[in-house]
């Protein structure tokens, strides 16, 4: 289930601007924002680079949150401020469910129900056979579990052993109803060190 129509305007609204602060300061599209070049015009690839920029180097989110450019209220700025404790790495794409899509994390083996921003998860995988490998940012956002926008293709090639190692650890951890599908849930479990079972199969 897509956000509300509101809640996809506010996303939007709070990702572009730290975008934009990021790039601005840092320089990572190398074009400077600061003279007229909004973040909604560069490519996918160079916004790509400038959120992947931005969770390599989580203390640039304070510096937004400290100066808060976009005049944002306490309440935004408390939502910005959560992305630190995003989620980004190869992810698999095990299947879809009825609150969204389970996302598996192949560095660490947790399990994470994602919902959509705009587009179901049935139009966003429509060109692609699932299991698939996805290169994504997982974000909290209120109580809910997002992706940053972006599905980037992996390189990573799931053969039928490893289709067969996913399907396990997704049953695992509904058994064990382990899955992660919620924001505070997100946050917990980036304080906890997990097995990287999925990660020495994949590799």
């Amino acid at each position: 289930m897509a956000l509300s129509s509101s809640d996809v305007k506010l996303f939007y609204k709070l990702w572009l601007s730290v975008l934009q602060f990021v790039d601005t300061r840092y320089c990572i599209s190398h074009v400077a924002t600061q003279k007229g070049r909004p973040i909604v015009t560069m490519d996918e690839e160079t916004i790509y680079n400038i959120a992947s920029y931005m969770f390599d180097h989580r203390e640039v989110i304070d510096e937004y949150v400290s100066e808060n450019p976009g005049h944002f209220s306490s309440d935004e700025l408390k939502i910005i401020q959560k992305w630190k404790y995003r989620v980004n790495t190869t992810f698999v794409i095990d299947r879809i469910v009825k609150k969204g899509a389970i996302l598996i994390a192949t560095n660490t083996s947790r399990v994470y129900c994602v919902e959509p921003i705009l587009s179901s998860w049935d139009e966003l995988t429509a060109s692609h056979d699932l299991p698939a490998s996805v290169e994504t940012a997982l974000l909290p956002f209120k109580n809910q579990i997002i992706f940053d926008s972006i599905l980037k293709a992996s390189s990573v090639e799931l053969n039928p052993e490893m289709c067969e190692w996913v399907n396990a650890i997704y049953l695992k951890a509904k058994r064990k109803r382990e899955i992660i599908s919620s924001a505070a849930e997100l946050i917990k479990s980036e304080k906890v060190q997990a097995t990287p079972d999925l990660k020495v199969k994949l590799n």
